[in-house]
């Protein structure tokens, strides 16, 4: 897999595009899911670690620092470093701006709103509508 389509489902883990086969928005709003607003996604996000899976098959790993910087990596078939900087919305969202490592530098840019179910959390593209499809996010400290 080249760097190119790492990163691709890289800015599809991070966008509009993501997935998790269980869920779209509208069937975990049935659930019972809440979207977190600008205190808990600080609270949630801001000095953790989040992880979980992308659409191409691998994982995302990232540290949300406290000093507005994010940095970790992509692993697919291979291991892609990113590093970047985050913002918190107003209205809760949160934006990332990250950019690979390496030669073939690109640069990777979302927003993303976090949902809460029972103990799990989501992030679903700011934009969604309730057929997109969500993404499950570990948060680990």
């Amino acid at each position: 897999m080249t760097m190119r389509f790492m990163l691709a489902g890289a800015a599809l883990l991070l966008g509009s595009q993501m997935a998790m086969a269980q869920a779209n928005l509208g069937e975990l709003l049935e659930q019972g899911a809440k979207r977190l607003d600008k205190a808990e996604v600080q609270a949630l996000l801001v000095g953790a670690t989040l992880s979980g899976p992308t659409t191409t098959g691998g994982d995302v790993r990232l540290e949300v620092k406290a000093d507005g910087s994010l940095s970790g990596n992509i692993r697919g078939v291979r291991s892609v470093g990113v590093m970047g900087t985050w913002k918190l919305e107003d209205d809760g969202q949160f934006c990332t701006d990250l950019t690979s490592a390496g030669s073939r530098s690109m640069q990777i840019a979302s927003c993303n709103h976090y949902y809460r179910r029972g103990s799990d959390y989501f992030a679903v593209d700011a934009a969604a509508t309730p057929d997109t499809l969500v993404r499950r996010r570990e948060v680990s400290r």
